[in-house]
Parts: structure tokens; sequence; C-alpha cells
């Protein structure tokens, strides 16, 4: 492109620029020097409402219902004003809201609900009430936390009755003990323990069996310690005539009441612990008579039936009642969240119980008899 052609371009652009600029300028003029006329009427007739349409919506949003979890949310926070109001630090910074503007914000809150079309206040519309009850500006934050605290925590009619189902599960469970486990005595050899120098030992019954006229002691952690293994340890024996300053080397035997031991002067040689025997009562399990099972199997479909029902009515209610959070025309939808917050942590609840009942029944189906039940 010749250098010609640019410059006719750009005198063209630099002539329209300056033509739309003075355009403007005309249009500016002229509006803030016509005749003002506020009282115009300039809505199309289609947009405007009658007076008796005024009439009949008054009536109609009068009708609109206002479900209990309302009326609970709005006590809620009537009673987090009023323990904000009776805190001491706060005799300069009173919420007071009077019952005639709660009249107007339950009749705003109707006013949401029918231009939303909708016949009931949903929590959604509570929301609103967050603007109403603050008095300075600094009161804000603090009454918009009182309004979504109570909404999803206080707010949904929707519950279920999980104390009943724990204590349920827990009886389940007690009978499952008492059908499982018996109780018996078991003798158990165990190795005797000395305290030297506030050290605690075991003693090798070695006199006798040796030219020695003392027994050996070794330190109890380290044969507590001793892994299964083809090599030997060095360590120290203690005894009175040599002190600890011995060199001994170990080997872990496979009897509880035994030892591999040898030193500089002997062969490897299997001794023995000094050792007692000591009867305590151990719990064991039982496998459950076939009967008692197919009983406890029919208790388990039952608890998940009612698990799976209020999972179904569960997302009745998220699908059917909450289908229209997010289209409120005057809130914001993120605050959906909030009110959905309780569904999830209902949710978590219910799949928690079904993850229990569902233990409980592999526990009794896997036991077997006479196996030391573990605590």
């Amino acid at each position: 492109m010749s250098i010609r052609i640019i410059r006719f371009i750009c005198v063209r652009i630099s002539i329209i620029a300056t033509q739309v600029v003075l355009l403007l300028n005309k249009v500016f003029n002229a509006m803030i020097s016509e005749r003002l006329d506020s009282y115009k009427d300039t809505i199309s007739e289609n947009l405007k409402i009658t007076g008796e349409e005024c009439k009949q919506w008054s009536t109609e949003i009068d009708g609109i219902a206002i479900p209990e979890n309302v009326f609970n949310v709005i006590d809620i926070i009537r009673k987090k004003l009023q323990l904000h109001n009776d805190k001491e630090g706060n005799r300069e910074n009173q919420i007071y809201i009077s019952d005639r503007r709660w009249r107007k914000i339950v009749r705003l809150l109707r006013t949401s609900a029918f231009l939303n079309d909708r016949t009931a206040v949903d929590l959604m519309d509570c929301f609103l009430i967050k603007e109403c009850i603050w008095n300075e500006d600094v009161q804000r934050k603090t009454v918009a936390d009182f309004v979504s605290d109570a909404i999803q925590k206080h707010g949904y009619k929707l519950s279920f009755d999980f104390k009943s189902l724990k204590e349920d599960l827990e009886d389940f469970q007690e009978e499952i003990k008492s059908e499982t486990r018996f109780v018996k005595p078991v003798k158990y050899t165990k190795r005797k323990e000395y305290e030297i120098q506030n050290k605690k030992y075991y003693r090798v019954l070695i006199k006798g069996l040796l030219d020695y006229d003392v027994d050996d002691m070794i330190e109890k952690d380290i044969i507590d310690n001793l892994k299964e293994s083809a090599d030997y340890i060095e360590t120290k024996r203690w005894r009175k005539d040599m002190g600890d300053k011995d060199p001994i080397w170990l080997k872990k035997s496979k009897d509880v009441c035994k030892i591999f031991m040898k030193d500089n002067n002997h062969t490897a040689k299997e001794y023995p612990f000094e050792c007692f025997e000591e009867q305590k009562n151990e719990k064991f399990t039982k496998k459950p008579h076939k009967v008692v099972e197919e009983s406890w199997d029919k208790k388990v479909k039952q608890y998940l039936e009612v698990t799976n029902r209020q999972k179904d009515e569960l997302n009745l209610y998220r699908n059917k009642d909450l289908a229209h959070l997010r289209t409120n025309l005057f809130v914001n939808p993120v605050l959906a969240n909030i009110v959905e917050t309780h569904l999830t942590n209902t949710q978590k609840g219910i799949e928690k119980y079904e993850v229990e009942i569902r233990k409980i029944q592999n526990d009794y189906k896997k036991l077997k008899d006479e196996e030391v039940v573990v605590k």
C-alpha cells in the first residue's frame, strides 16, 4: 500500500471522528436544554399495572402460605438478636426490630414468593430478612450471619430420626455380641520379670546346665524386640559375678519360654527362661446358628429399607420442593448452597448408617468358632 493511500485513509478517519464528536455534542446539548416534563408517561400500556390488578395482587399476596420451617427461621433469628442485645459489649450496638417491622418483613417474604410464581414462602425468600433488620451499617455482617446460620441449621422441615436408628443399631450389636461370644479360662505361660538397677530383666536358667554358679539375666526390652531371624545378635548379660560387661549372642526361639544363646566358650544351644503360668478369662467368638443368622439378615434388610426410604424422600424433596432454589428473582442463587448444606449433611448421615449396617452384617457372617476376641 502506497504512502499516499495511507495518508488519505488517515485523513478520512480524522474527519469521521470529528463529525461523530459534533453529533454527540449536539444530542447532549438538546437533551439538557429541552423542557423537562417529569410527569410525562413514557411507559407502554402493556407494562402498566392497573389499580384493579394491584388490589388483586395484594389479596393474593396475603394468601401466600408461610410454612412452619419459615416461622422457625424467624424465631431463631429473633433469639439470636436477643442474645446479641443481652451481651454486655453490645449495649451501644442494640438491634431492635419492632413487631410492626416483623409484619412488614413477612409481607415482603410473601411478595417475593408471589412474584416468583409460588404459593408459599421458601427458605431462599428468607435471605431477604438480612436486608431488613440492620439499623447501622456496622450491623450488616452480624445480621447476615444470623440469617444464614438460622436457614442452614434450623430451616428444614425435612429431618430423620437418626437417634432412634442409632439406638436400634446399638441394641442390635449387643444382641449379636451376647449370641456370638463366650468366656472361658485360658492358661498363659509368661516369663518372670526382675528389676535390677531400675531396668527389667528375664532370667535364663543356665545354672547346672553349664559350669556356672549363677543364672544369666538378659534385659527384657532386648528379648521382647528379637525378630525371627537366622542370625544371632550380640548383646550383654548381667550376672552377679560379672556385672553387665560380658558379651552374649542371642536368637529368638519359637518357644516363648526358651532362647537360643551362645558365648565365646560354648556352641549355640537353646536354654529355658524362668517362667510361670497365669490363668485369665478370655472372650471367644462363636459362629451364630443358621436360624439366628437368617433372622439377623431380615433385620439388616429392614434397616436398609428404612435408609433407602430416607434417601428417596430426600431426593424427592430436593427435586420437587427445592427445584426452584436458584431461580429466585431477588436473591443471589449462590446462597442456595447454604440452603442445601443441610440436605448434603443429612444424606451423608444416611450413608454413614448404611455403611455401619453393612459392616455389622459382614462382621457376624465371617465369625468363626473359638477365635479370641480382639479388644
